[in-house]
């Protein structure tokens, strides 16, 4: 595993999204960041990150269809994908996209850094509320 695993968070509020790359550099990550599923799926194709930091509700293409995307690619299905959502999703909808985790909007920093650990160094992780 590297030292700094990449994390390629993908938000489309841009005060979040920037919120997310200052926690996650601050504990070592190495960050990459995209509005939108679209975008984030370009980024991946070109270097694809350790895990994606991806919200549910965006434009463009939504953290659903982009986590289908990325574990139904034979190149892209190793790459842990951890959704946040505002609204609670339906664990067959987290199962039936394949994502390695879940966060409920707002967490704490210690929830996503837990999280974000766990799916890096042991495979894959639970819900967090």
């Amino acid at each position: 595993m590297d030292a700094n695993p990449s994390v390629l968070i993908v938000e489309d509020d841009a005060v979040l999204r920037h919120l997310y790359q200052l926690i996650l550099e601050l504990v070592g990550y190495r960050i990459w960041t995209a509005p939108d599923g679209v975008q984030a799926w370009y980024l991946i194709q070109r270097h694809p990150p350790s895990a994606v930091l991806t919200d549910v509700d965006m434009p463009v293409m939504d953290g659903l269809t982009l986590c289908h995307q990325l574990k139904t690619t034979a190149a892209t299905r190793h790459i842990p994908v951890l959704l946040m959502s505002a609204r609670p999703l339906p664990l067959p909808a987290v199962r039936g996209v394949q994502a390695d985790g879940m966060l409920g909007k707002p967490f704490e920093i210690p929830q996503l850094t837990d999280l974000l650990d766990r799916v890096l160094h042991r495979g894959t992780a639970a819900t967090t509320a």
